[in-house]
């Protein structure tokens, strides 16, 4: 597919009119097409979509006329929207649609922390003076960092973060709980595949070994990477297999949003993951186990791109 150029035109004076929240629902919805394993033509309405997001249709209405600039979706003539875009597209897309403030500060705060910029404490007038956004900006991040775990209040005032992995041995840790995890979930007698999502991301999968991982930003490829290791989990059945794998995929998208990816490195590890659907697929179980546990084992023994003070 040929992604036309969404910066022309009324497109653009558009752009510069989108809201926060338009945003941010803009890019949760291309992640539920991505969970989904929607295909080109797809049909969508905006009431399914606000039910799955949680929000009216008021906001989704708007992040839809936002993808429509984008060429990722098209009105349909009997009502609602089409998908218009194949499924391998939407990570691609996701990089040319404007980035919540939102998420912008989360991950400003999570390279600050890693750096050692900010201290284990904090409160939100430092936060405030230090990041010259709004009150009501910074409360959501908070808010959001709290519920994932990655915050909690101190006594008496300000917020205290919680462990992180944000060193070496932290790091170190994580891993070996994964190794430990991952391929006891690929093993489980309930694991059961989700064929549309399986073959979603075996598809991107593909494009990067064959050259996109070269053309894609560092941030795109942690969420590639967290989204194939969760939806294995997933797969498994196991209700606290699945929490934990989000919440390692939480403290990694926070304090590795400023680390150094090898653009290499990545392709081999893409080439890894597609080793271990292709057993999936076939069924070997027990092969795919082995490969995730060798998996797991170099990618423990890469850099994390953090500071060494464990």
């Amino acid at each position: 597919m040929t992604v036309e150029n969404p910066m022309e035109g009324d497109t653009l004076a558009a752009i510069r009119k989108v809201n926060p929240l338009q945003a941010e629902l803009s890019h949760q919805l291309i992640e539920l097409f991505q969970r989904s394993g929607l295909q080109r033509s797809s049909h969508l309405t905006e009431r399914d979509l606000a039910e799955q997001l949680g929000v009216s249709r008021s906001p989704i209405r708007a992040a839809l006329k936002l993808l429509e600039h984008f060429n990722v979706v098209k009105p349909r003539p009997a009502g609602g929207y089409l998908l218009n875009c194949e499924s391998e597209d939407l990570y691609r897309l996701e990089l040319e649609l404007p980035q919540p403030p939102l998420d912008a500060l989360y991950v400003k705060i999570g390279q600050d922390r890693v750096q050692g910029d900010l201290p284990n404490h904090v409160t939100e007038a430092d936060l405030l003076r230090r990041y010259d956004v709004t009150k009501a900006l910074l409360s959501k991040v908070l808010a959001q960092l709290a519920s994932e775990g990655l915050l909690q209040p101190a006594q008496g005032k300000g917020w205290n973060f919680t462990a992180l992995i944000d060193n070496t041995g932290s790091n170190r840790e994580s891993y070996e709980l994964r190794q430990l995890m991952e391929p006891a979930a690929l093993r489980s007698d309930a694991f059961q595949i989700d064929k549309p999502r399986l073959d979603a991301c075996a598809d991107f999968h593909r494009r990067l070994v064959d050259g996109l991982v070269f053309e894609i930003a560092p941030h795109t490829l942690l969420t590639v990477n967290a989204g194939f290791h969760q939806m294995l989990v997933d797969f498994s059945g196991n209700r606290f297999f699945s929490e934990i794998m989000r919440q390692q995929n939480r403290m990694r998208r926070f304090t590795e949003s400023g680390a150094v990816l090898y653009p290499e490195r990545m392709q081999k590890s893409c080439q890894e993951h597609l080793d271990i659907i292709a057993c999936v697929l076939q069924g070997d179980r027990q092969w795919a186990a082995s490969l995730m546990e060798r998996h797991l084992q170099i990618s423990a023994s890469g850099e994390l791109g953090v500071p060494d003070n464990s």
